[in-house]
Formats: structure tokens, sequence, C-alpha cells
């Protein structure tokens, strides 16, 4: 009787744990890197950042697709990289915000679902107290938020 307990008690062990384990798993990163070029390269209903004007030109390069806030860009290894954008989504949905600080602070720039901007050289966009202005966006952008 000892013998079977013994040999049970592990199995009674993992299976108990196994639901807390499952669910203490890493929620989804809320982006996806990916490989390629132009607004075709940019699946719907997700904000893309390409690293290089022009949507990545005719060369396939890293785009990210953004799919939530991101509070830290850097710690996806996308932080003052992104030179261009496209929010390939209808007008019902959410607007982003491209920031250049981190945890949505610093200057930032709207992004209304269909926009397209091939280059983030002195766009308009906002001061951190809301004033309109010409921000540099260029290899700056370090987080994104949703509103």
């Amino acid at each position: 009787m000892i013998k079977k307990l013994a040999l049970a008690l592990p199995l009674a062990l993992t299976a108990a744990l196994a639901p807390a384990a499952a669910s203490s798993a890493a929620p989804a990163a809320p982006f996806e890197e990916i490989q390629g070029h132009g607004l075709d390269a940019c699946p719907a209903g997700s904000l893309c950042l390409y690293e290089h004007t022009n949507y990545n030109g005719t060369t396939d390069s890293t785009i990210v697709v953004v799919t939530g806030t991101i509070n830290d860009l850097h710690n996806y290894g996308f932080g003052d990289r992104a030179s261009s954008a496209y929010f390939n989504e209808e007008p019902a949905a959410d607007r982003f915000y491209l920031h250049t600080d981190t945890n949505g602070k610093g200057e930032h720039m709207r992004f209304f679902p269909g926009k397209k901007l091939p280059n983030f050289h002195k766009v308009s966009g906002y001061t951190e107290n809301g004033e309109a202005t010409h921000v540099w966006m260029n290899d700056d952008v370090s987080s994104v938020t949703i509103r």
C-alpha cells in the first residue's frame, strides 16, 4: 500500500500543478517581427513599423507588426529603428500613438486607420503637453500606445 501511495503522490502533484504552470506562461508579445517591403507586406488589422523609409523600399528588411501597446520597443530590439509606418485597418479601429520616449512619454504622433507615412522626417505631431508641433521621429520611436 505504501508503494502505491509513493508512486501515486508524484503523479497527483504533477497533475495538480500542471494547470498552474500553463496559466503562468508569458502572455503573447504585442508584436511580430517579419521580413518584407511595401504596403502589401503589412497584414490587415495591424500597424506596421518599417526599418527603412518608403516601407523598406524594394528590399526585404525588418517590419514590426504591432498588435497592442508596447511600452519599450528597445526590449524587443526595435527601439529607435522605425523609419516609416502603415496602419492597415478600417476607420472603425482604435488609434495608435508613436512616442519618442518609453512608456508612452515624449513627443508623439497619432496614427489613424489607413494612415501611410513613408518617412518620419519632420512630421506633424505633438509635444508631451499636447501642443501641435513638427517632430523628428525617424529612428526615434521608443513606444507605441493604443487609445
